[in-house]
């Protein structure tokens, strides 16, 4: 998995910076992603495009062995300049657990990751993992990245204006309840899931007319008046 792993990660590097995110089943404890005292081992290289890597050590609260498949994704990290957000990113600075694993000895593990390219690392706003679900025994995360786009767009709409409201007392809600339920109602109901429309519009809009129909038979309707001029700034006429 992780040679074509790598093999995308080189391939896609070349269009832009990397994240990725998933669970790894991966355990690194606190083994560093980086190449350590890089920059010492490599004083006299003559690579001038050689990018040192920066020492960035990270917290974890699952202090499991580092297994195989750590060793793996740590050695992948090392060889692409990617770097492990868990554990040393706003909202996540201790490294929470993101996984319940009955077997561990204390049911809960750090497997899933989140991993940008160490280009990216100062874009990264936050990293979070929230609470467990009922959905899954994996935490939800979230990474957000700051944008420097500027969105020039403007777009401008004519909202129409409200018609109205319908004054609904429990004695109209009620009166509803008995209306809809009312022969000449259920006809019209009737006569709508047997027409074929042929458009949504169409059907939406005679759903809605029976809907107001039955209303109207119910409550009051208040027409929404004209909106109030500002008087305040209008200039006092002198006497």
């Amino acid at each position: 998995m992780y040679t074509q792993l790598l093999e995308g990660i080189v391939k896609y590097s070349k269009l832009g910076d990397i994240l990725i995110q998933g669970d790894f089943n991966a355990y690194t404890n606190t083994m560093p992603d980086f190449i350590v005292n890089d920059e010492k081992s490599h004083s006299s290289n003559d690579d001038v495009f050689y990018k040192f890597d920066n020492s960035l050590p990270r917290n974890n609260l699952d202090c499991k062995r580092v297994n195989n498949s750590g060793k793996h994704l740590l050695n992948m990290c090392k060889e692409s300049g990617l770097r492990i957000l868990n554990g040393q990113t706003t909202c996540d600075l201790f490294g929470r657990p993101t996984c319940i694993t009955y077997h561990a000895y204390n049911g809960c593990s750090l497997v899933d990751y989140s991993i940008v390219s160490n280009e990216l690392l100062s874009s990264v706003g936050f990293f979070k993992v929230h609470e467990f679900t009922a959905l899954s025994n994996h935490c939800p995360m979230v990474c957000g990245i700051l944008s420097n786009t500027v969105n020039n767009c403007i777009f401008s709409s004519k909202l129409d204006n409200l018609p109205g409201k319908y004054i609904w007392s429990d004695e109209a809600i009620e009166l509803y309840k008995t209306n809809i339920q009312s022969k000449n109602i259920k006809d019209k109901f009737n006569n709508f899931i047997q027409k074929d429309f042929g458009e949504v519009n169409k059907m939406v809009g005679e759903f809605n007319s029976i809907l107001i129909e039955t209303a109207n038979m119910s409550t009051k309707f208040i027409k929404r008046g004209k909106p109030k001029r500002d008087k305040s700034n209008k200039t006092r006429k002198k006497p």
